[in-house]
């Protein structure tokens, strides 16, 4: 759940465009669909960073707080 007036996703689509436009990035999603989901989370994450004051945020612990490429790992 988001707020709209926060600015939030709309933050996370500028975010997204600047990632895709790293090569680097782009050839990693087309060999691993999985990075593809990546992206959209680094996307998301520096979105909120810039966002969020940090009192604002909660850590989860490592078993549920890593990206989902690593799951087979």
């Amino acid at each position: 759940m988001v707020r709209p007036e926060r600015g939030i996703l709309k933050r996370w689509a500028q975010c997204f465009p600047e990632l895709y436009g790293d090569s680097a990035l782009v050839n990693m999603c087309k060999e691993d669909g999985l990075k593809k989901i990546f992206l959209h989370q680094a996307a998301l994450v520096g979105a909120l960073l810039g966002l969020l004051e940090k009192e604002e945020m909660a850590e989860f612990p490592p078993r549920v707080n890593y990206p989902l490429f690593f799951h087979e790992q």
